[in-house]
């Protein structure tokens, strides 16, 4: 529902997406930092809250980032650059994360007691560990699968395929 509501400000309320962008990213990153937190340090198996109001609050902090990450993408500094590739990444990125977060919560639980250093280490890990897989992910299967696919589909064949479809 946040990404709805996030396209709706993008595209009809320009004002309204340019302010949050102002005052959203410190919001945002903080609101990411805490859940992020809190999801490694929570009992997930007896905590309602943490089960539910955790996702919700991973996409406000998602979407009070968004107008600023909007904008980067029209730079050509290092950081812009790395949100480009993360966004090129992001089915990649949607598939090898909740692999690698079972794995880790699993390593924790074997670990006991959750603990705010324990926290910290794990989130770093899993953010970097997630990246990494996902760049993997798309380099060695998406890019060529994409590469294979608009070999055999050029121009004209693709709007013809696309004819054949329909009738």
């Amino acid at each position: 529902m946040t990404g709805v509501f996030g396209a709706y400000l993008h595209t009809f309320r320009k004002d309204a997406w340019k302010q949050l962008g102002k005052i959203g990213t410190k919001a945002g990153a903080a609101l990411f930092l805490i859940a992020t937190l809190a999801y490694f340090g929570a009992d997930l198996d007896h905590s309602i809250l943490a089960r539910t109001f955790l996702f919700s609050l991973f996409s406000a902090s998602v979407l009070c980032v968004l107008p600023a990450l909007d904008q980067w993408r029209f730079g050509s500094s290092p950081s812009s650059r790395c949100v480009s590739a993360i966004a090129r990444w992001s089915y990649s990125l949607y598939l090898v994360q909740g692999p690698i977060l079972l794995l880790l919560l699993q390593a924790m639980r074997a670990m006991g007691e959750a603990q705010l250093g324990r926290s910290i280490l794990f989130s770093a890990v899993f953010w970097a560990l997630s990246i990494i897989a996902s760049a993997a992910v798309y380099r060695f299967f998406e890019k060529p699968i994409l590469a294979f696919r608009d070999s055999r589909i050029k121009g004209d064949s693709r709007e013809k395929l696309r004819i054949q479809n329909v009738a």
